[in-house]
């Protein structure tokens, strides 16, 4: 387990505290403290949303300012950068327009880098949520794990959903609130589960349930890559639907592993450092067509490493 945690205090250009190291150690130890404070300095662009649909105080939000900040914002640098620009006093009690537009994987990431400034392991995953133990549905999400020493264990905090009213711990969720992308995969194909129990916005199928594997097995590899990149071969529904049986079974596998990431570390990190078609992945201004040289570049690396 000691090299397991080791591992999670390491950083990714995601994560990376480098920039901000000194002022991210005077921030609170406590994690709730932590947590909220995180929380305050970022709005999700739902609540945006709503709020100015009810005609309150959100209508205070600047008409200029973008309504979605998740595309320019990917690392936790960025988003502390840009909360120095709009209010010199970094992480502040602020008004709503000098709040960031986020979702909750950047309240994750920008959480998770604090927690690795401070020495503690953590790190990001991505699942579906409920917002009740009973409720059926449940939506895409990303929340933190982090290591208590005490305790001997890794706790889910769901820092997103703080400012919101729930019916369950918020800074250690109890089992039956989140599932992770591997048992929601897992439920769906081996029929414990219906797959319309899952969903992302008003999609549910088996699309979604495989890209929120790979966002979760890169987090877990501390590579905290965006919703919005996926690897080619399930990049859309129908290159999906069309996976073959092989490639299915694969995926179970690998689902399996993450069942139990701490214990399969090893081999999920090889998985991660040698399978280029789970490694590769497309994004807003990368697509299929732009992997054609980077698939010579990978054999001409691995002619090169062969004649070593």
């Amino acid at each position: 387990m000691k090299e397991v945690l080791e591992f999670y205090l390491q950083t990714s250009i995601y994560t990376n505290y480098d920039p901000y190291k000194e002022y991210y150690q005077t921030l609170p130890d406590d994690i709730k403290t932590l947590a909220n404070l995180v929380k305050s300095q970022m709005i999700h662009r739902s609540e945006l949303r709503q709020g100015c649909l009810h005609h309150n105080q959100f209508l205070l939000f600047p008409w200029y300012r973008y309504r979605a900040e998740d595309d320019i914002l990917m690392t936790a640098p960025a988003m502390t950068a840009e909360l120095f620009r709009l209010n010199k006093n970094g992480f502040v009690k602020r008004p709503i327009e000098e709040k960031l537009v986020l979702t909750c994987r950047y309240a994750a990431v920008l959480m998770v880098s604090i927690l690795k400034s401070k020495k503690i392991p953590a790190r990001c995953r991505s699942g579906f949520s409920k917002h009740t133990p009973d409720r059926k549905t449940a939506g895409d999400h990303w929340i933190v794990e982090y290591w208590d020493n005490k305790q001997m264990r890794f706790i889910r905090v769901d820092v997103s959903r703080i400012t919101q009213v729930n019916h369950y711990n918020l800074y250690d969720i109890p089992e039956g609130i989140f599932d992770t992308a591997a048992e929601a995969w897992l439920n769906v194909r081996t029929g414990k589960r219906k797959i319309e129990d899952y969903r992302r916005g008003h999609r549910k199928n088996l699309t979604i349930l495989a890209q929120a594997l790979f966002h979760d097995f890169h987090a877990l590899m501390n590579d905290e890559i965006s919703y919005r990149f996926t690897p080619p071969f399930i990049s859309t529904e129908e290159k999906v639907n069309n996976l073959t049986t092989e490639e299915l079974n694969d995926l179970d596998q690998l689902a399996k592993l993450m069942l139990d990431p701490d214990q399969n570390h090893e081999k999920l990190k090889k998985i991660f450092e040698t399978n280029v078609k789970y490694r590769i992945l497309n994004s807003p201004l990368v697509q299929d067509e732009d992997h054609l040289e980077t698939e010579r570049s990978i054999q001409k690396w691995a002619q090169h490493s062969n004649t070593k």
